[in-house]
């Protein structure tokens, strides 16, 4: 897990491209990338082969509710005077020809209203 790659649009973004940019932009002004590294290096790490080896699969796991205990608040606080609010999200694929598993953590933003 590379923590430091940039942040890259998915589902959803293709729709509105100025509502992606407006939140980059709010996560850029409030510095939270760097908040995010932080956090996800505090997680906990799991090892394997007798602690000789770190579990990435199981460290991404653990990662998600580690991230929207920690992080996910301090986030949320700093985004919602710019209409935005995240939460970390694990996607995951099962495919039954060649390796068993793909997980990826995700960081889903959700415009948020005054009300809600």
């Amino acid at each position: 897990l590379d923590v430091h790659e940039p942040l890259t649009p998915l589902i959803g973004s293709e729709n509105d491209q100025g509502r992606w940019q407006r939140a980059q932009d709010a996560w850029k002004t409030e510095g939270l990338r760097k908040k995010l590294v932080e956090a996800s290096e505090n997680c906990p790490v799991e090892s394997c082969c007798c602690g000789l080896i770190p579990d990435e699969e199981k460290r991404i796991k653990d990662m998600v509710p580690y991230l929207n205990r920690h992080f996910v608040p301090v986030a949320n606080e700093a985004l919602k005077k710019h209409g935005f609010e995240i939460d970390a999200f694990l996607w995951w694929w099962h495919n039954l020809q060649g390796k068993s598993e793909t997980t990826i953590l995700l960081i889903r933003f959700y415009e948020v209203t005054e009300e809600g």
